[in-house]
């Protein structure tokens, strides 16, 4: 299409110009249909990408997360971030890598046949145009994996606090761990310095093109002399040789992404008593195959564990532990997080079975009762009840009680003790306890010490083995009364405040957030400029160089232009003048440029990290002073909060430093461009300034539908966020309950559903833009 705008020829018919303009107006709408359908497949992917890396990370043992993972937000960092970079991979980054690849090869071919004296000469300049792309993949990518890092720490940081907001409210902690905030986005600031100013270096080398220019117009006023060269030939050979070398040079810098992308007896029941670190958990950890001894082996049913198959050995095993893990949703959903499968019916008679389901249809909501994050709205009984009705609803062939009733008070420990007590009939059930009224109805009690069982009571006979284990295991020969006929003394439901809490919260909550929403002030441009105002001297200096940098695109496209016409004069000597004083202008531009560029990024770097950082301390401060109420709200976890804080001030960052720094020098740019265009022919720049306003509403629709997608995306992915969350406090609870195959499945469709309806529209505006410039 640029071949036919700059066809030499004066006799080519309309028509048959017309007729060509359209047939690359249509071939730009198969390129759209072709762009959708690398984007829908793209989206694809990374939804499939997202859900198996998720079950990857659950499948891991525990060791993974002692030794590999610092934080629950690493992970969340891991399934969002990753995944997308994969995406973009696929749907854009491939795509183009292919683009600038075929561009390079095919610019090189037509450079050749055009003029291949000026091909062979211009070729090594290619590495000039190439070391942008370098210095971009090695640098900048460099910096930001570390800022990367630095800034998953700090939001470990808020993480915490956020998560443990009750803690630090109870003993007055907010101005520590804003303090510790503060302190870990200093490094992260600093490296934005850095990578504003090697950014302003790539971008400023990108004026390398100048140079060659320079060059290139020299040698082709030699071909035009003495080798009787047509100028348009010497200009288009060059250009493509521009071309191909700047198209070569961005494929290179989809590479790294490229690398982003691409490591007891049967039926009975069995007490471990011990000190601390004697090695009880030790024992339950074993079974559930969390870690492999080193020595001995545990057996179930005679067959060695690591034998069985890993998913179904845990689906037969029940979990009850000191400290219930229970998920920011309904009570009806965690219960189900036990068996996916579940009926009411059977939730109803597992919450029966665990003395639960008196206080569960006192609530408003009934078994919809939202639990909030870590089951804040409930007391520590009813946590534990409704974790035994988990345990219990998939019927689990063994059950293990970790210190269940160890951090319960006297009459939550009764009704809690008749729950496990009924959860264990009829079921091999290992226990863990400090407590005598816990242990009192078992079989078996087992003394373990320097992680070793001394001899059971005296109905057992156990083969001891090197695994601490082991004796438990053995437990399994030992005769006499079974469970059969035992009794279970009557249990009252807890009738505690905390029962009605969740109507009382939630209503305070909404209160306050109606109120909330009142005292919001629209979003304002100005208000963000003042959060920057300790920054005003790099404001000024930045915009100043993005206004002279504005200007060197049109003062470059005017020597170039004024440089072509200097091919086709006839004195020699007025040619070498003239291409004289364009080289030495040629290169006065590239050092101009690269000079403005540092100055233009650097400042608005300088800008940016600052107001991310002040942006970041002041969202936090903000939150820490909401009540605890504000946190049980589902869509307030401490993921979906994190993530908020994250992105939230990496778009203010965004807009002040980026997009003002784009806008200003737009806006030079054009200004500058149309008054020359007025000054040099004022008639074909009335007519080019009069489409302008038809391509930027076609670009502007696209923005406009591409941020409602964004949107819309976000939104729905924030589910997904939620559900990682539940994963952050004790990783190998999640697996317990098997989420590895249920959860991320039923949180992943409606993100790829938004995006394949509104990616057609998004792509059909540029498409339009495109035909519009070509005709």
């Amino acid at each position: 299409m640029n071949n036919l705008a700059g066809s030499e020829s004066s006799d080519t018919a309309p028509d048959v110009f017309s007729d060509n303009i359209n047939k690359n107006a249509l071939a730009l709408c198969y390129l759209a249909c072709g762009q959708w359908l690398v984007c829908f497949t793209g989206e694809r992917q990374a939804t499939r990408m997202r859900t198996r890396y998720l079950k990857a990370v659950l499948r891991q043992e525990v060791g993974y997360f002692d030794l590999h993972v610092s934080s629950t937000a690493e992970i969340i960092t891991g399934v969002s971030n990753d995944s997308f970079v994969i995406q973009d991979v696929l749907s854009e980054k491939m795509p183009n890598f292919l683009m600038n690849v075929s561009t390079f090869i095919g610019c090189y071919i037509m450079a050749f046949v055009l003029l291949w004296r000026l091909a062979i000469v211009m070729f090594p300049f290619i590495l000039l145009l190439v070391i942008p792309g370098v210095v971009y993949g090695k640098i900048l990518i460099g910096i930001s994996r570390k800022m990367k890092q630095e800034y998953s720490k700090a939001e470990t940081i808020a993480e915490q606090a956020i998560s443990s907001a009750r803690t630090i409210y109870a003993f007055v902690g907010e101005t520590k761990a804003i303090a510790a905030y503060s302190a870990a986005l200093q490094l992260p600031l600093k490296l934005g310095l850095k990578q504003g100013m090697a950014k302003g270096l790539a971008v400023g080398s990108n004026a390398v093109i100048f140079a060659v220019w320079s060059f290139m117009s020299y040698y082709g006023s030699r071909l035009v002399m003495y080798h009787g060269s047509r100028g348009g030939n010497v200009f288009n050979a060059g250009a493509c040789v521009m071309v191909g070398g700047l198209s070569f040079g961005a494929g290179l810098s989809n590479m790294k992404y490229f690398a982003d992308a691409c490591s007891a007896g049967e039926r009975k029941s069995v007490a471990l008593v011990g000190g601390s670190g004697s090695g009880k958990s030790t024992a339950i950890a074993l079974l559930q195959r969390f870690y492999d001894p080193f020595g001995g082996e545990i057996l179930v049913d005679g067959i060695p564990i690591d034998k069985l198959q890993l998913k179904w050995l845990r689906s037969q095993i029940g979990l009850v532990s000191q400290e219930p893990a229970l998920f920011a949703t309904t009570i009806m959903e965690n219960i189900l997080f036990g068996k996916e499968t579940a009926t009411m019916d059977e939730v109803v008679q597992a919450a029966k079975t665990s003395n639960a389901h008196n206080f569960i249809s006192q609530f408003p909501q009934g078994y919809s009762t939202q639990v909030g994050e870590r089951g804040v709205q409930l007391s520590g009984g009813q946590k534990q009840r409704i974790a035994i009705a988990r345990a219990v609803i998939k019927s689990p062939r063994i059950l293990l009680l970790d210190e269940a009733t160890s951090a319960l008070d006297t009459e939550s420990e009764r009704n809690v003790q008749g729950a496990l007590d009924r959860a264990a009939v009829g079921r091999t059930t290992i226990i863990i306890s400090h407590r005598l009224s816990t242990i009192r109805n078992v079989d078996v009690i087992a003394v373990v010490q320097d992680a070793r069982t001394d001899k059971p009571s005296e109905n057992v006979t156990t083969t001891p083995v090197s695994s601490s284990a082991i004796p438990i295991m053995k437990a399994n020969n030992r005769t006499g009364s079974g469970t059969g006929g035992r009794r279970l003394s009557p249990v009252q439901i807890s009738r505690s405040a905390n029962s009605v809490a969740p109507s009382q919260v939630s209503i305070s909550t909404e209160e306050n957030a109606a109120m909330e929403e009142q005292r919001f002030s629209a979003p304002s441009f100005r208000r963000l400029l003042a959060l920057n105002l300790p920054e005003w001297k790099q404001a000024s200096f930045g915009c100043l160089g993005a206004i002279l940098f504005g200007a060197v695109q049109p003062v470059y496209a005017f020597v170039l232009g004024s440089m072509i016409s200097v091919f086709f004069l006839k004195d020699h000597d007025e040619i070498k003048e003239k291409i004289r004083i364009y080289s030495f202008f040629f290169l006065g531009l590239t050092f101009f440029s690269l000079i403005i560029n540092v100055i233009q990024h650097y400042n608005f770097a300088y800008m940016g990290e600052h107001l991310t950082k002040r942006i970041r301390e002041r969202m936090l401060s903000k939150i820490l002073t909401f009540e605890v109420g504000w946190f049980d709200q589902d869509e307030n976890s401490s993921g979906s909060i994190c993530s908020r804080l994250t992105k939230d001030a990496n778009v203010v960052r965004s807009v002040v430093g980026d997009r003002m720094a784009l806008v200003v020098q737009t806006m030079s740019a054009v200004t500058i461009a149309w008054t020359m265009g007025l000054v040099i022919a004022w008639r074909l720049a009335i007519v080019m300034i009069a489409v302008q306003p038809v391509m930027i509403a076609c670009y502007y629709t696209r923005s406009v539908l591409l941020r409602k997608y964004v949107q819309k995306s976000h939104q729905s992915t924030r589910r997904k966020q939620q559900a990682r969350c539940r994963c952050r406090f004790q990783p190998p609870n999640h697996r317990r309950f098997l989420l590895s195959g249920t959860d991320p499945e039923n949180a992943r469709e409606s993100p790829r559903g938004s995006a394949e309806r509104e990616y057609p529209a998004i792509i059909v505006s540029p498409a339009l833009g495109s035909a519009l410039l070509g005709a």
